[in-house]
């Protein structure tokens, strides 16, 4: 090339086949001619030439696209920065040439092009490519354009009614870019708006739609949907959901049985929003009324209509199936009533004796013409004359004949047939509960009503039973099943702060009644919250309690109060006196002994306290008496004798009055706590308030003792002492083996008072504390109790058996060991270090051990310690 010789460079090469390679060609130094020589064996040449023409392929300059809003004008400018001309520049979107007429492609001149749309829609989004070619190769750059399109409604909520339990889907849906984000809130009636997930029963769906389960009356209001994309003012709008109550009955179809003659009243008593209608049918035939039957309306609590049908004197053809109809706007509900008029059973007649043996005795009877068909059978009763019926035997009567046999010789005996009926066919009657403490609750009712008795009662069976992990009782575990022959009976050791349910059933030799309606209650006297409580005496249905805090839960417990009082008569009271020291920051009740016990009995309102120390610290508390037992004791009240008592005004100290006349006290401790009065006077007469001041701090520290010690476990039980004006809301018991200084922790509820520790190492000390807390935080640990589990170190009774020798061997008797209470866990021989475990019976070492004496200790290891034998055996004269 040039008349220079190849190879010149690093990027030339030729080729042993005579090729010239380029590498890296550039257009300055690689174009131009090139000659090939070939020379032969007698100088002879030959030379060819070619011409390298060096093209450059075009290289774009990145341009981007990016993000534009529906509306807006696009322009992007393709520039081909590099390559040989001629250059074709044209446009793709998304692979595929331009044929969008809205779309322009303009070519500002020989190496750029640009894209332009007058406005740009959500259609014109997608991936854009622009291409440059020349005769050196094609190149291509996609940059994106992405269209921002506010959202707009795809499914917009509308107001939706529905009925109380149903499930209901409220869609809201919407389309934008980027994808639009939904939100549900719910307003109060307040006008305050909550997010749907602080609503219970609420659920949003992936697709935007608010689910709800099952409808409560909570949820019924006004609900908002908000769409937004962060691309214009977002959507809203305001659906409300109409919550109606279907009419229904809270009871399934009943069954009611009475005796002929009796007089019979249905009761219908449907739920459901009003006005409501209500018809009685007999058969699907609409009742009217006549001489025997009565159908009274009226309007109950809350005016919900009701409805009763009374049939007078009923004979056994009106039995059936009867039912009442509601119905509303909305739809209709029934209730059936199966009513079963039993006429009254005959007993067997024309009994008659017709063969008499020494020892038997054959007998005749007929059945009744008309049988009821409540009976299930006949027995014949028969006793000796001197004996009477109490001590009656019984057999079934079969068809027409019967043979008694193992009868006395010339013995005189009564005979009589019975109509067999069947269980008692109602449950007791008036089921009531009374809780007598945390943990026992009375239970009450009245007999079945005689014509349902079908025979005598023997005795009432009691069913009490709790939820088993929800609220239905339907799956709830059974427990405390009584029999009792009396109208009560008494539940004891139930779980404080429970739910339970109660029904009764009664029974005769026919077998149970059916269950009384459960009856639910609380087996609980422990309130939540603080233990001072604002009392209202209310003399009308209702009453306005004023001055709650905001965002607060509140309990509220209401009492009749008749002549006797609230809760019964009460027979008397208890003051509890006990000396304090001064010192004492709060009052802990661990050693009630250190109290006075002083009976007062009514009418006394009030007691002066005598005997007393002068310049001594008191506290005293009172607790009231009824039939029931003691009641809760009040807070108590500190006070200090004086030996001289005269009118006085307490001096102000750290206290400090304003000019208004407010009282100021800085730094408050529990000693602040008590009455304080503010008195006024002037030229026309005076007034005083006095306000109670009750301190809340944390509680003080419980009073722990150990109660019992297993080889596994310990039992505590603690005093929680005065709570101090705020419920205990749990304790917090820690425990750890001496020389452990990692406590291990449980959490226990609040009204419990004891607790077992399980798990535990046997033959081990362990160290306990407990802490008591409330709202405000726990209290100081208690003083550290020890404990120590049952269990000694291993003991081996019999030393001399352990070690045994012969022939084959030496003989470890391991099993000779005892545990003493603890189990052993492994043991160790120590001549040939050895570990086994502690269910190892023996151990035999089998080596070849030379004439000689051997020392063989055996140590026996459990968690309450360790022990150790040390045998001498001998090899000597041993053959093998």
């Amino acid at each position: 090339m040039d008349g220079q010789t190849l190879p010149a460079d690093r990027h030339q090469t030729v080729l042993a086949n005579g090729t010239l390679r380029l590498d890296h060609v550039q257009r300055q130094g690689g174009g131009g001619q090139y000659h090939c020589t070939a020379r032969g064996d007698r100088q002879l040449t030959a030379t060819g030439r070619v011409n390298l023409q060096v093209l450059v392929p075009p290289s774009i300059r990145p341009f981007m696209v990016g993000n534009y809003s529906t509306g807006e004008r696009v322009q992007v400018l393709c520039f081909v920065k590099r390559g040989d001309t001629p250059l074709t520049l044209t446009w793709l979107r998304d692979g595929r040439p331009l044929t969008d007429p809205e779309v322009e492609q303009r070519a500002t001149d020989r190496y750029s092009s640009s894209l332009f749309i007058e406005r740009v829609a959500v259609r014109h989004a997608g991936n854009y490519t622009c291409r440059a070619e020349n005769a050196a190769r094609v190149t291509t750059y996609t940059a994106e354009l992405r269209v921002n399109v506010p959202p707009r409604w795809i499914e917009k909520p509308q107001d939706v009614a529905a009925s109380l339990g149903s499930a209901v889907l409220m869609p809201c849906a919407a389309e934008g870019f980027p994808v639009p984000e939904i939100k549900w809130k719910k307003k109060d009636a307040s006008g305050f708006e909550l997010a749907a997930a602080a609503v219970a029963g609420l659920a949003v769906l992936k697709n935007g739609s608010l689910a709800i389960g099952a409808i409560t009356a909570a949820h019924e209001g006004a609900y908002l949907c908000e769409v937004s994309n962060g691309v214009g003012v977002g959507l809203s709008v305001m659906p409300r959901l109409d919550v109606f109550a279907l009419p229904s009955f809270n009871t399934p179809a009943r069954q009611v049985r009475v005796r002929e003659g009796q007089n019979v009243t249905l009761t219908c008593d449907p739920s459901g929003d009003e006005p409501m209608t209500l018809q009685w049918f007999r058969q699907n035939q609409l009742l009217q009324e006549n001489v025997r039957l009565h159908i009274r309306h009226w309007t109950g609590a809350r005016n919900v209509s009701r409805s009763t049908l009374r049939l007078l004197e009923a004979v056994p053809p009106d039995s059936g199936f009867f039912s009442c109809v509601a119905e509303n706007s909305r739809g209709k509900a029934q209730l059936s009533f199966s009513l079963d008029i039993e006429d009254t059973p005959l007993p067997p007649s024309d009994l008659k004796v017709v063969q008499v043996q020494s020892r038997s005795v054959t007998l005749e009877w007929r059945r009744p013409d008309q049988i009821n068909k409540h009976v299930t059978g006949y027995r014949l009763q028969y006793t000796r004359r001197t004996d009477g019926w109490e001590s009656a035997r019984s057999v079934a009567l079969p068809l027409r004949r019967v043979q008694l046999g193992g009868l006395r010789p010339d013995t005189s005996y009564l005979l009589r047939a019975l109509t067999l009926t069947e269980a008692p066919s109602r449950p007791p009657q008036q089921l009531g509960l009374l809780p007598l403490t945390s943990t026992d609750l009375r239970v009450t009712w009245r007999a079945p009503p005689a014509d349902a008795r079908h025979g005598l009662l023997l005795g009432y069976r009691v069913l009490c039973s709790r939820p088993a992990g929800n609220m239905h009782f339907a799956d709830a575990e059974r427990s405390s099943v009584h029999n009792v022959t009396a109208t009560a009976a008494t539940l004891s050791a139930l779980r404080p702060y429970t739910l339970y349910q109660v029904s009764v059933q009664a029974y005769n030799s026919r077998g149970l009644s059916p269950r009384s309606a459960p009856v639910k209650t609380e087996a609980v006297d422990e309130w939540d919250g603080e233990l001072f409580y604002s009392v209202h005496d209310v003399e009308k249905g209702a009453t306005t309690v004023e001055d709650l805090r905001p965002h607060s839960n509140y309990s509220f417990r209401v009492a009749a109060v008749t002549g006797v009082g609230p809760n019964g008569v009460i027979t008397a009271y208890s003051v509890y006196i006990r000396s304090v020291n001064s010192a004492e920051r709060t009052i802990t009740y661990a050693d009630e002994t250190r109290e006075e016990r002083r009976t007062v009995l009514p009418p006394a309102d009030g007691e002066p306290l005598e005997g007393l120390s002068g310049r001594s610290e008191y506290a005293v508390r009172v607790a009231a008496h009824t039939a029931a037992g003691e009641g809760r004791q009040s807070r108590p009240v500190r006070f200090t004798t004086t030996d001289n008592v005269s009118a006085q005004i307490v001096p102000l100290g750290r206290y400090s009055q304003l000019a208004d006349g407010q009282l100021v006290v800085p730094a408050v401790t529990t000693r602040d706590a008590g009455n304080y009065s503010c008195h006024v006077s002037n030229s026309y007469g005076s007034d005083h308030v006095t306000y109670d001041v009750i301190v809340l701090d944390v509680p003080p520290s419980p009073a722990l003792r150990v109660t019992d010690a297993t080889s596994h476990s310990v039992a505590v039980r603690w005093s929680p002492g005065d709570p101090g004006g705020l419920a205990i809301r749990g304790y917090r018991l820690q425990y750890w083996p001496a020389g452990d200084h990692d406590p291990a922790e449980v959490h226990l509820e609040r009204f419990v008072r004891e607790h077992q520790l399980t798990g535990l190492l046997c033959g081990t000390v362990y160290h306990l504390r407990l802490r008591t807390i409330n709202r405000l935080g726990s209290s100081q640990p208690s003083r550290t109790v020890k404990a120590r589990t049952s269990g000694r170190a291993p003991v081996l009774p019999e030393p001399g058996r352990l070690v045994s020798v012969n022939a084959s061997g030496v003989t470890v008797s391991l099993h000779l060991w005892s545990a003493a209470g603890c189990a052993i866990r492994r043991f160790t021989v120590r001549w040939l270090s050895v570990d086994l475990a502690g269910h190892t019976r023996q151990y035999v070492i089998r080596r070849q051990l030379p004439p000689a004496d051997y020392v063989i200790n055996v140590t026996a290891v459990s968690p309450a310690g360790a022990a150790s034998h040390i045998s001498t055996v001998s090899m000597l004269g041993i053959r093998r």
